[in-house]
């Protein structure tokens, strides 16, 4: 007569054991990369935005002949007026779009979650003259370059399903006119 041995009711609970720690381990793992690829994405999205609001006021502020700028002190979001030759154009604040060219939207996205919730707002948006020229202190550029010049900086926060900030950043654009430079040097 042969026996065969198989395993013993304590050797099976010992391997369930250990296969239960594995796959708890691996799980934790899966949702711990999952909720960071998530949040990664909406970092993206956010910042595909901003560039996009950037843009948008940068290609005005090119082409503008006279730019003014009012401190938007109660909502950290400045006012940008530009005048072009046959019209004149707002960038400010807007309670439902965050940031509008004159009443309008600039760029359609979805920046909600499924439960209603922002996934990104500009909390602050502000431009300004630059008084040194910082990107180049060695040889620094002339004081017309600097007036003809405009740094645009938009805060961006990000925020969870359930509307607890996660991160805050800085997005900032170097925007140079030509037209006040020409003026100014002339």
């Amino acid at each position: 007569i042969i026996y065969q041995s198989g395993f013993t009711l304590m050797e099976l609970l010992v391997s369930l054991v250990i296969s239960s720690i594995i796959f708890l381990g691996i799980s934790f793992t899966i949702t711990k990369t999952s909720a960071q690829q998530a949040f990664e994405e909406v970092k993206l999205d956010s910042k595909v935005f901003a560039n996009y609001i950037l843009d948008d006021i940068e290609s005005t502020i090119v082409k503008g002949s006279s730019i003014s700028i009012s401190a938007g002190t109660y909502t950290g979001i400045d006012e940008i007026t530009v005048s072009l030759t046959d019209e004149t154009i707002v960038y400010g604040n807007h309670a439902e779009y965050g940031i509008a060219k004159g009443e309008k939207k600039i760029f359609n996205y979805d920046n909600t979650y499924d439960n209603g919730v922002e996934k990104y707002t500009i909390t602050e948006m502000r431009c300004f003259r630059p008084t040194s020229d910082s990107y180049n202190p060695s040889s620094p550029a002339s004081i017309d370059i600097l007036n003809s010049s405009f740094v645009l900086e938009l805060t961006i926060g990000l925020y969870d399903t359930a509307g607890d900030e996660l991160e805050s950043y800085m997005v900032e654009r170097y925007v140079f006119n030509p037209y006040i430079y020409t003026s100014i040097s002339s």
